[in-house]
Order: structure tokens, then sequence, then C-alpha cells
């Protein structure tokens, strides 16, 4: 016959589709049947593992963005060092002294600039903690190793492949390992040592 069995939990369409061919279950008891308030997830307990997965969820995809950020901007800045230095004979120093300059007037201006414009509070500096001759002697030092290793690796890049000039980069943490342990007495863990 064409006509649709009508069972006793579902309609005539249930039927048809076959979505209420599971068997008649029994009524639970009052004690043994969930509140009204866990199956709307509204069970504070539920509700606060909930905020902190979805928390911890947003931290990640957050960390996954920005890893993706470096990894597209370092590829970009690399091959384009490569193509200014090969294509456009470019001088490796003064592309150095030119990437160095915009460094820190962006730098300045992230740091000063929403003091100035107005927009924010003053960034903290090492200047208010240090004197400036003190701060000065460490920057120049760090700031003559960080212009000795741009220009070093941008002049490499100009004669030898990026592949080339990439590997020999990764190599890095490798060394920095040894020296932190050998000028700092620093201890690298052995959770970081296999990476």
């Amino acid at each position: 016959s064409g006509r649709a069995l009508r069972t006793p939990r579902g309609s005539r369409l249930e039927a048809l589709i076959g979505a209420s061919n599971r068997p008649p279950t029994r009524e639970a008891s009052p004690a043994a049947r969930p509140s009204r308030e866990s199956e709307n997830g509204s069970n504070p307990r539920h509700v606060a593992d909930s905020r902190r997965s979805t928390q911890q969820a947003s931290v990640h995809a957050r960390i996954v963005l920005f890893m993706l950020l470096w990894f597209g901007f370092s590829g970009c800045t690399l091959f384009g060092n490569k193509h200014i230095l090969s294509t456009l004979k470019a001088d490796p120093n003064v592309l150095a002294v030119s990437q160095m300059t915009m460094t820190a007037t962006f730098g300045a201006v992230k740091m000063y600039g929403p003091c100035l414009t107005g927009l924010g509070p003053a960034q903290p500096t090492p200047l208010s903690t240090q004197s400036p001759s003190q701060f000065l002697a460490c920057m120049s030092l760090v700031g003559l190793m960080r212009v000795a290793t741009v220009m070093l690796g941008l002049v490499s890049l100009k004669y030898v492949a990026v592949s080339f000039t990439e590997t020999i980069k990764s190599s890095a943490p490798f060394f920095t390992v040894i020296f932190a342990r050998l000028m700092l007495g620093e201890v690298t863990s052995a959770r970081v040592r296999p990476a």
C-alpha cells in the first residue's frame, strides 16, 4: 500500500525517509534524564570549558596565522633581495644600509608614533631602566653585529643560490646553542636540543 506508517514518535515524513526506524526507547526517569540546563549548554562548568577551548582555539589560530605571515614575508624578502642583487645589479652594502634605515624608521614610528599622535601611551624603552651611556654601548654592539649580519647575508645572496644561503643560515641555532653555553653559561633543555 502507498500509505506511510505512522510511528509513535515521528511524522509521516520521517517514516518515509526512514529516520524513525530505530526502536522506541523507554522514557528515562527524571533523575536519569539530563536537565534542560545541561542540554542547552548552560551548565556553568560546561560553559567555562567551552569558553576555555574556544580561547585556546583562537590563540592557536593566531599563532598559525602569524607563522604563515612570517614565512610569506620572509620568502618575499629573500627572493626580492635576490632579484635586486642579481637582476638589477644593486650593491649589497647600499641595499643593507637602506634596509637597516627603514627598519630603524619603522621601529621608531611603532614606539613613538602613538604617543606623538595622541593615539596611545608612550611605549616603555630600555632608557627608562638604564643609563644612556650603558644603553648606547649595548645597542652599538648589537647594532654593529646586526648590520654585519645583514650585509654579509646580502653579499652571499648575490654570489650563491638562495637555497644554499638559507641552508647556511639554518645552521644558526646549532651555533647559537654552543655560543650561549660558552659565553653566557646557558644550558639548553633536553626538549629543545633535538629541535
